[in-house]
């Protein structure tokens, strides 16, 4: 058995031991989705190895070749409080002044709703409906349980549409989104996790938008994982910054449009339309992307460091009540991760989940089916 130095902050082990049920010659696997007697046997193995500073949910990742015989391969990341170096694939120091500049002005001027010259009902109630519109339908139920997960089926128009709801939203492309997720999910709370919360809060929310990875740049990353989008030509031309760019715009002329006419309608008043357009613009566009934004953000920080856990993984996921009622049931995160293809995500009677509940209307009026449950 050989241990390295336990000064690094990332740790591998490798023993070797004969198992019943060998994989096949040659194969890799993530022991995060293989059997859990397995599991059981390598979290020992890691106890065994550490037996003077015992976690409660080590993260583990596993790789098993087969070299001279069988071989496992343990690398712990982080435990809960213990702080890891960046993702491999960040280049320190390399700001990413695109996600800088579009981030930062959203803020900006989502800040404007705090004036008075902004406000009206009408930007309240695009606000309300916009955040349900873009945040349950385009980012939880389509980017990420139809699109990440496949947790159901749907016509191909409404995949789209769901994809370009998506897109409005500001979080990149679908295929990009997908990837990471993806990722995320391989490698959860590794040093490879795009946004792993073992680097700190901070990095996990939105930091690791700020800094270059090569990791999540590379077209060898959508062909790693997210290669049955790749071979559709929309999602490929979704990804093209110009075609993002026309989306976001089309929607925000929209908008704005939409609250020009309403406020020109009683009297027929421009400046009560442009008053009115713009309100509708700030409200239901740009405050609400910025949370969107953050709720999204908040799952991948918050629901890995807080919550309670119904599930004993190797990853440190956690359902958090609150930002499952937020985030359209989002925030049951350690059950998602439990069941990563289910389309429920609240598995107790009180987990509200608004994202499975409108993926059952859908398919209550025949637009979605073979949903996946846990």
């Amino acid at each position: 058995m050989n241990r390295p130095g336990t000064g690094c902050r990332s740790t591998t082990y490798t023993l070797s031991l004969g198992l019943v049920d060998q994989p096949c010659e040659g194969d890799e696997f993530d022991l995060k989705y293989e059997a859990f007697r397995t599991l059981v046997l390598v979290r020992q193995v890691y106890r065994n190895l550490n037996s003077n500073q015992i976690y409660e949910s080590p993260v583990i990742i596993v790789k098993m070749t087969r070299s001279q015989g069988w071989s496992l391969h343990i690398q712990r990341s982080a435990a809960q409080g213990e702080v890891i170096d960046l993702p491999e694939g960040v280049i320190p120091k390399q700001i990413n002044f695109r996600y800088l500049l579009v981030i930062g002005s959203v803020h900006v001027i989502a800040a404007c709703s705090l004036l008075p010259r902004f406000f009206s009902w009408a930007g309240v109630a695009a606000l309300v409906i916009s955040y349900f519109l873009f945040g349950a339908l385009g980012i939880s139920v389509g980017f990420h349980r139809l699109l990440s997960h496949r947790s159901f089926e749907c016509p191909l128009w409404l995949e789209y549409f769901l994809a370009l709801l998506g897109t409005c939203c500001l979080q990149e492309s679908a295929v990009w989104w997908v990837a990471v997720h993806r990722r995320h999910h391989l490698k959860s709370d590794s040093q490879a996790d795009p946004h792993t919360p073992a680097a700190g809060f901070l990095w996990s929310h939105i930091g690791w938008l700020f800094l270059v990875n090569r990791d999540n740049l590379r077209k060898e990353t959508y062909h790693a994982y997210a290669r049955d989008m790749i071979c559709q030509p929309f999602y490929r031309w979704t990804d093209h910054k110009v075609v993002m760019s026309l989306i976001v715009g089309g929607h925000m002329i929209a908008y704005f449009a939409f609250g020009f006419w309403l406020g020109w309608l009683p009297q027929g008043d421009i400046s009560s339309g442009i008053r009115i357009g713009s309100s509708v613009l700030v409200w239901g566009v740009f405050l609400r992307t910025a949370l969107v934004m953050h709720a999204a953000w908040s799952i991948n920080s918050m629901t890995h460091l807080w919550g309670y856990r119904s599930h004993d993984l190797p990853d440190d996921s956690r359902n958090n009540w609150l930002l499952g009622l937020l985030v359209f049931g989002e925030g049951w995160h350690n059950n998602h991760h439990a069941h990563a293809n289910s389309a429920r995500f609240g598995h107790r009677w009180w987990e509200f989940d608004l994202g499975y509940l409108a993926i059952c209307l859908l398919q209550k009026v025949g637009f979605a089916r073979n949903v996946v449950r846990p």
